[in-house]
């Protein structure tokens, strides 16, 4: 099996994003580029609201390859997203908040 490098990631940091959440996702999967293209780094900020079962469940059902990083609570935007670049392995980086539609 040969593994290319992902053209993007989609990098997505959340913290009680839901329902919000469920648009966004929808948004990354339709997406036209190819499932094999994108990569999706999720990473949950310790939310409570049923946010990392969300992103667990869209990981389970999408042909694209997804990484779900739960953490404890860092405060701001800028903890997740320094956690999803250092995994990030695309050519290029896309951020995208959980209430946001890509």
């Amino acid at each position: 099996m040969t593994v290319t490098q992902p053209d993007v990631t989609v990098l997505i940091g959340a913290y009680e994003a839901m329902p919000y959440l469920v648009e966004c996702l929808a948004s990354v999967e339709a997406q036209t580029i190819g499932p094999e293209r994108i990569e999706v780094i999720a990473v949950d900020d310790s939310s409570t609201d049923g946010t990392g079962e969300c992103l667990e469940e869209f990981t389970a059902r999408v042909p694209m390859p997804v990484t779900v990083i739960r953490q404890e609570n860092s405060g701001g935007r800028s903890g997740p997203r320094n956690i999803g670049l250092g995994k990030a392995t695309g050519r290029y980086v896309f951020f995208l908040d959980a209430d946001d539609r890509a």
